[in-house]
């Protein structure tokens, strides 16, 4: 949709091999590379990191170990997500640009991760939304499956995330099924 409209994160969380890795990179393709940025939680608190989101809609953490949300920043997700105003730093220049967290961030893990709540529980518990993945071990490994995946099924692909958007609009939540 280009921002986040519920102010959740995506957490894939599960076994290796199990496509949590695959679905993020599919995810960055169809919002298109350019509008992805990587999501370092231990530099949010640092100059400039902020600065490198302004223009994309994804934020995409891939194998992120269980500290990820333990890290200093890390609460700074919170505004990203939730639609705050926030300002940024950008290098070569004095200007301090504005910008809305909306930001869609997916998070892949094969490790439960842990997250300081600093007296917000209720705020991460309604922000985070985790898809357990189950170890199915592909009987052939493809290198690049998701640029396949896209070049051979890309409109019904596209056409399965729209009626999902659809759906995922009309119910004003997202809900999982068992």
């Amino acid at each position: 949709l280009g921002f986040n409209v519920f102010q959740r994160i995506l957490i894939l969380q599960g076994a290796s091999q199990s496509g949590k890795s695959t679905f993020g990179k599919l995810a960055a393709l169809l919002v298109g590379e350019e509008n992805t940025a990587q999501l370092r939680t231990h530099l949010l608190h640092e100059r400039f990191e902020l600065g490198s989101y302004i223009g994309r809609t994804l934020l995409l953490g891939a194998d992120v170990n269980p500290k990820f949300f333990l890290s200093p920043g890390a609460e700074t997700l919170k505004a990203l997500t939730g639609g705050d105003l926030m300002s940024a730093e950008l290098k070569q220049g004095n200007a301090r640009p504005t910008f809305y967290g909306t930001f869609n961030v997916i998070v892949a893990t094969n490790d439960e991760l842990k997250v300081k709540m600093q007296g917000d529980r209720d705020a991460w518990e309604r922000r985070l939304v985790i898809v357990p993945f189950r170890h199915h071990v592909p009987a052939k490994r493809i290198r690049g499956f998701e640029r396949l995946l896209v070049r051979e099924e890309g409109s019904g692909i596209v056409n399965r995330a729209l009626a999902a958007a659809l759906d995922f609009l009309r119910a004003g939540e997202i809900t999982l099924s068992t």
